[in-house]
């Protein structure tokens, strides 16, 4: 599966995707990518998505409860898991392939400072 992004368009093998906004950064993996959305236009922390081979949404990000920040990293931890950053601190591993959260914010911000 060959891949390209630029602006608010995603390319998968001559299937093209357009988002409403700027394509951050995109992780690949076999079969799919999971693509984050500029944090600085996005004002949810939905803005985390799966797009399989075919260039179709596989699944968007749940509003995590606790925070309002959107996500501005994606760190990929192995074929089912990634880590969901953003930049207040909060960090939440999440099943690549069901896009269901793994950790709780509490979890995640346990043994953190407050501010």
């Amino acid at each position: 599966m060959k891949f390209k992004y630029e602006g608010k368009r995603l390319t998968i093998d001559n299937e093209i995707l357009e988002f409403d906004v700027k394509i951050q950064k995109v992780v690949p993996f076999e079969n799919f990518v999971i693509v984050l959305t500029d944090h600085c236009k996005t004002e949810t922390n939905e803005n985390v998505y799966c797009v399989d081979k075919y260039c179709k949404f596989k699944w968007t990000i749940e509003r995590a409860i606790g925070i309002d920040d959107p996500y501005s990293n994606i760190v990929k931890k192995d074929e089912n898991t990634i880590e969901l950053i953003n930049w207040n601190g909060t960090d939440l591993t999440v099943d690549t392939w069901t896009g269901k959260f793994k950790t709780t914010v509490k979890e995640s911000n346990q043994g953190k400072r407050p501010w």
